[in-house]
């Protein structure tokens, strides 16, 4: 064998040490946890779309891409101006959550446990996005100091004026629908005491 084919087999096997080197390099750096500082929760699924592109989880990924692409409409629209501020991109995101616990009762009830389990898991992944919800006594307690400051809670109007209000200075901090419910349950307590 000559000097230049001994030469032409060590460069090839060089280059495919080389290659498989830049792969595992690749691979261990989008392991890394991102250091970049993320402000919003749009910018927060990109990062995680990209992590998860890497990872290749099938259901993260497609559950990232959903995200995405509701908050991806939603910026669309003319009110927003291409933006999607986190208190836009919360109630989108509870909107999604209570589609898919619809979903996965509806699967349950037909026998459909493959289907609810794909359902549960993406309702954990989208969870992942929203704030840490406060409880029950706490919420009671931001409610009782809301009717606390309002002077009078009388009639229907008075009382959807109210729940607005309560709504609005609440809704990073729970959801709609417990806000609602507890603080009708509340008002209802407290017209009730008014009355006796």
């Amino acid at each position: 064998m000559s000097f230049s084919n001994k030469l032409r087999i060590l460069l090839q096997k060089t280059n495919i040490v080389l290659r498989t080197l830049q792969t595992r390099l690749r691979t261990s750096l989008c392991k890394l946890p991102n250091t970049k500082k993320v402000n919003t929760i749009f910018e927060q699924i990109n990062v995680d779309l990209r992590n998860a592109m890497y990872t290749k989880e099938k259901c993260l990924l497609i559950t990232i891409r959903g995200i995405k692409k509701e908050l991806v409409e939603l910026a669309k629209k003319a009110e927003n101006n291409g933006k999607v501020t986190d208190e836009k991109a919360i109630l989108t995101l509870r909107s999604m959550i209570k589609q898919r616990t619809m979903s996965a009762q509806i699967y349950k009830e037909q026998n459909r446990n493959d289907l609810e389990e794909i359902e549960l898991k993406e309702i954990e992944i989208i969870k992942r996005y929203l704030p840490i919800e406060i409880s029950d006594e706490e919420l009671r307690a931001e409610i009782i100091k809301l009717i606390g400051t309002t002077k009078s809670v009388e009639g229907p109007g008075q009382t959807g004026i109210l729940l607005k209000e309560t709504i609005q200075k609440l809704d990073k901090k729970a959801s709609r629908e417990r806000i609602s419910k507890m603080a009708k349950d509340l008002l209802n307590a407290y017209a009730l005491q008014k009355r006796g």
